[in-house]
């Protein structure tokens, strides 16, 4: 479904997980105090601060985000016709929410193993 996404100097990432966190009060809000593989830890307002995880690409894949310790993320609008068809499509995720939870999963029976007599070998 539709996940909070974050625009950077690479294009947009999509974000799995955020998290309070410490910072340093004397960073400018958006400013990149932290850098690992799939996450960052960004300032925020007044010194705190907010750990963003599972950093992936838009395709779903996990993808090098590209940042470094001092970076600022930008703001405010990047695309407006990008954001407005995130609104639209926003507006209709809690119906399909509430219809895939509805969605009966499929279970297959075990595969059962049967062993064959050798014929045709001698036995010793």
């Amino acid at each position: 479904m539709l996940h909070p996404r974050l625009r950077t100097g690479r294009g947009i990432l999509l974000v799995g997980g955020a998290e309070p966190a410490q910072g340093n009060p004397s960073a400018q809000p958006g400013q990149v105090l932290e850098v690992r593989d799939h996450d960052i830890l960004v300032a925020m307002a007044q010194g705190g601060a907010l750990r963003l995880s599972g950093l992936h690409g838009t395709d779903g894949q996990a993808v090098a985000h590209g940042l470094s310790v001092g970076d600022r993320l930008p703001t405010g609008p990047a695309d407006p016709a990008l954001d407005a068809a995130i609104r639209d499509a926003a507006r209709d995720e809690p119906f399909w929410r509430k219809r895939m939870a509805r969605l009966a999963l499929w279970s297959f029976p075990k595969p059962r193993c049967r062993t064959r007599p050798r014929i045709g070998r001698p036995t010793a």
